[in-house]
């Protein structure tokens, strides 16, 4: 990769960007600057017949030979033209020779700024490119720009493209995206929207973030290339296949597997048509045509497509090229799939020797092909080896996710991750199936858990301390244009499709550009590297008598459903213990509830006061999927630390049962961790609070006619939506009355224990005014957001419905309502000054609330959101800890209005009045509530830190 202190140079950044043709040009330069007939070499060489081109070649040189110097430069273009050949026909040993001779010629006949050294420098870097030594090309690469530093000539836009070549074959996908984005608006400015090259341009960019999972953006340039080549060259031609080629991996990649066979067939039918079957160009749509037959289950016609596609390459590449490499991989696999066992074990073998001489030792494709075998060994039962074979595959993909994420968004970083994930899955099935053969095992999985869990989360805020603490001036502007263009977003995101601004596209890439630029810029990786650096044993030292740590998790099995297990550390246990809980659609048939209201449907699964037959089996059933299994471990243990994983977010642990008279919250102090990688982290000291914020009482109409309920006696009896069917809006959110008595009664409890606290009721409880608090010098201690909650399952776009209904980003789907939130909810129109009074989880993230240390969103479903593999819930929990929150109280269900204020203080007066810690209040709290109410009432909030 490029030194960051280089890349980020102006003017290497602008010699960087030029634009990058075809690799062709380079053999263009030598011709017009030397005067070579070559167009019988270029004929051979467009059809593969290398052997020809070698010999045209040589016999060039020997008329060469007659009429001028072996240092003319007309000798060294023939020469070039040997060597490229040799090349090609896989006789390195002779060809790299010729290269050097190359070099010097023009280094010492036209000096090392000419295009004709460039090219020269080019093609020998693409020859080390091809046998592996990519440190020597990257060498050579860099020195020739630095020698055209400032120049717009084709020698740069040459060296440009085998750059982004190199670092593209090398994995590092996060170095060089700019680059190509810069040579693309350079190829527009100089070529125009309607030349090849641009859409050349197009392509490899598009080939970029199909690789990275990005495949949205992917689709949209691969569109738009295809559409030049049919405008300039028609659809008859390779080019033209070559793009419906490109277009259908995508869409194998993306599942679309009809639209993808529709290409492919159409794509070999050209090549065909214009090459024969027997070229190298058919070869590969072949062998991608071989991978999605295999993916629709057509394994008979995908062998026989893959030995013709391995025959082909094997003829024109050798048996040492990574292309030939990746079709015996694709073999292998569906060797393994069929049962053949050893003939996958040879093929993965082999290709093993040829990605580690060709990548080396740390690349992503040398990872997969050990991962693959190390698979393999499992299912033949060969734990030793598999295990071996997963460590080692396991390294290599756990250090190239701390290289890549270097200069990535948040999008981009989870998109990444989603591409990694059958990595991790399978690891954790194999360690799940012998763990208890051979406990060490386990040590892997939860290392795993402990980079991978909230990762992204721990980054976004780092990488905001990171900035706001450095004093570097230009750092804290593109921060500052940042949150600009966040709020610019937020502000377009909350209006319908019909209303959204078109410019919302292009201001999404300028916030995520900068996004990526701080991450850069900021040397996030240089400080965070020691929080992913954080292993099991560091977490289970933490730990004191008669405590442990669980870490849940979930993954998908070879058979496509998803296993939960559990991760048990204990402190004097050699290793961590690995636990099989149930699966998915086990969970989801417990959770679902049917036509049943949510109170009916939380006395089934929870036990209370009184236990109904139905109760007790229903909530029996969930504690024998979920935590039965981990009881043997945990009969000395008296405080757990616990962190959720997929749908387990959704369960109220404290009102599980334990047996036929308690509770898990009877049996244990639990307490709720994002991850228990905070346990190794640098503790922080007890909240001593010295101010709070209490919203609460709010008025959601403007003109406080929503209050006219109290005359009618209709008073709401939860703290949720009153959602309309089939209607474009929902009904009006209606006044809570003990919401004002709450918080109320919470700063007379604040002003006893001389807490400043500051009252936002009626119209003062507004979006404008939480908004204030984003500052960290301003920000309360604590934040107490007594009000309606909402979370929605995003659904097909009905009318004119908000977008809090269908946003594909799940933090526009969460959200609070505040003061005069009706008017837009109503869909009546609002001035482009004002706040809607709809804060969605999206703002909130977007806020500095690092200051603060406890949040209550004393509110209906506040805990919920669209769950993410690995990250947790995206709602409203995921942005106050990302605008940097450290204790979070929040609601997995419709709270009722009265019963909730009871709740919160009982809590304030524990934490206040009694000087508990958080944590204790908060039991206690809930402990007071449950002698009086079934766990309806309480058992939906859970403190989270």
């Amino acid at each position: 990769m490029i030194p960051i202190h280089y890349i980020e140079n102006p003017k290497m950044k602008k010699v960087l960007g030029i634009i990058f043709l075809s690799l062709c040009l380079s053999d263009s330069i030598l011709a017009q600057s030397n005067k070579i007939d070559d167009v019988k070499y270029h004929a051979y060489w467009k059809e593969g017949n290398y052997d020809s081109a070698l010999v045209w070649a040589e016999k060039n040189l020997v008329l060469a030979e007659k009429y001028t110097s072996p240092e003319d430069t007309l000798y060294a273009g023939i020469l070039l033209l040997k060597a490229k050949a040799l090349s090609q026909l896989g006789q390195v040993e002779k060809a790299e020779p010729l290269f050097l001779q190359v070099v010097n010629i023009y280094k010492m006949q036209v000096g090392e700024h000419h295009p004709s050294y460039a090219a020269s420098l080019c093609k020998l870097a693409i020859l080390y490119r091809h046998t592996g030594k990519h440190v020597e090309a990257e060498v050579l690469l860099l020195q020739a720009i630095r020698n055209h530093s400032g120049e717009t000539n084709p020698a740069c836009a040459m060296l440009l493209n085998e750059l982004t070549t190199l670092y593209r074959h090398l994995g590092k996908y996060a170095g060089y995206e700019w680059l190509y984005q810069q040579a693309l608006e350079m190829t527009k400015s100089q070529l125009g929207v309607t030349q090849p090259a641009y859409a050349h341009s197009l392509n490899k960019l598009a080939m970029l973030y199909r690789h990275t999972g990005r495949y949205k953006e992917a689709e949209s340039l691969m569109q738009q290339a295809l559409e030049i080549i049919e405008n300039q060259s028609g659809v008859h031609t390779t080019t033209y296949a070559n793009g419906l080629h490109n277009m259908a991996m995508l869409y194998r990649e993306m599942e679309r597997y009809r639209e993808a066979e529709t290409l492919i067939q159409q794509a070999l039918k050209i090549i065909k048509e214009q090459k024969g079957e027997e070229h190298i160009a058919y070869a590969a749509p072949l062998d991608n045509f071989a991978q999605l037959n295999y993916h629709m289950g057509r394994y008979v016609q995908a062998e026989g497509l893959y030995q013709q596609a391995i025959e082909i390459r094997k003829v024109h590449l050798g048996e040492n090229h990574p292309a030939y490499a990746t079709s015996l991989f694709n073999l292998a696999l569906l060797y393994q799939k069929t049962g053949r066992y050893g003939q996958a074990d040879s093929l993965l073998r082999q290709v093993i020797r040829i990605r580690k001489a060709y990548y080396g030792k740390n690349h992503t494709f040398y990872a997969q092909s050990i991962h693959a075998l190390a698979v393999l060994a499992a299912q033949l039962r060969q734990d030793t080896l598999a295990f071996k074979l997963f460590v080692k595959a396991n390294r290599i993909i756990r250090k190239n996710i701390q290289t890549y994420f270097i200069g990535l968004s948040q999008q981009e970083q989870k998109q990444y991750l989603t591409t990694l994930s059958d990595y991790f899955a399978d690891y954790h099935h194999f360690a799940l199936q012998y763990s208890k053969i051979n406990p060490v095992l386990t040590t892997l999985s939860y290392d795993n858990i402990l980079l991978l869990k909230g990762l992204l989360l721990q980054q976004s805020q780092r990488m905001r301390e990171t900035v706001m603490a450095n004093a570097d001036t230009a750092l804290q502007q593109i921060f500052r244009q940042w949150t600009s263009y966040q709020t610019q977003l937020a502000k377009l995101y909350s209006g319908s499709l019909e209303e959204r601004s078109l410019n919302a596209d292009s201001l999404e890439k300028l916030a995520n550009q900068l996004e990526k630029q701080l991450m850069r810029a900021s040397s996030v990786f240089r400080d965070y590297h020691f929080d992913l650096q954080v292993n099991w044993s560091e977490v289970q030292a933490t730990l004191k008598a008669k405590e442990a740590a669980i870490e849940f998790i979930h993954f998908l099995l070879p058979d496509t459903t998803v296993q939960y297990a559990a991760l048990v550390l204990r402190k004097d246990d050699a290793f961590p213990q690995m636990v099989a809980l149930g699966k998915e659609d086990q969970l989801i048939k417990l959770l679902s509830r049917g036509n049943i209201t949510r109170k009916e449907h939380v006395q089934q699964l929870y036990r209370g006061v009184e236990k109904p037959l139905l109760a007790m089996h229903l909530s029996d059933s969930l504690y024998q999927l979920i935590w039965q299994p981990l009881d043997s471990l945990l009969q000395d243990i008296q405080t757990l630390y616990y962190a959720p994983s997929g749908r387990l977010h959704q369960i109220a642990f404290a009102a599980l049962p334990y047996n036929d008279s308690l509770l898990l919250s009877d049996r244990f102090v639990l307490r709720q961790v994002s991850y228990t990688r905070v346990l190794a982290l640098p503790a922080k000291k007890d909240l001593v609070p010295a101010s709070a914020a209490l919203f609460g009482g709010i008025y959601y109409d403007p003109d406080t006619s929503g209050l006219m309920v109290k005359a009618t006696g209709d008073l709401p009896s939860i703290r949720s939506a009153n959602l309309s069917q089939n209607g474009s809006t929902s009904k009006p959110w209606l006044y809570l009355p003990a919401t004002e008595r709450e918080v109320r009664g919470i700063s007379l409890l604040l002003e006893q224990q001389k807490i400043g606290a500051r009252l936002y009721s009626g119209e003062q409880g507004s979006e404008e005014a939480f908004k204030a608090l984003s500052h960290h010098t301003d920000a309360p201690d604590i934040l107490h957001l007594a009000t309606h909650g909402f979370f929605f399952i995003k659904e097909k776009v009905e009318g004119r419905k908000p977008v809090y209904y269908h946003a594909e980003d799940p933090l526009l789907r969460s959200g609070l309502i505040m003061a005069g939130a009706n008017q837009k909810w109503r869909g009546k129109p609002l001035t482009s000054e004002q706040e809607d009074g709809i804060l969605t989880a999206y703002e909130v993230s977007q806020m500095d609330l690092s200051g603060t240390d406890l949040v209550v969103l004393s509110g209906c479903e506040t805990g919920l959101g669209e769950v993410s593999d690995v990250e947790g819930v995206y709602g409203l929990q995921r942005a106050f800890q990302m605008a940097g929150v450290r204790y979070l109280i929040m609601s997995l269900w419709q709270v009722p209005d009265e019963e909730t204020r009871h709740m919160m203080m009982f809590f304030y007066q524990e934490w206040l009045q009694k000087g508990r810690s958080i944590q204790a209040a908060f039991q206690s709290a809930r402990q007071q509530m449950r002698v009086k109410y079934e766990p309806y009432y309480w058992a939906g909030f859970v403190l989270v830190e």
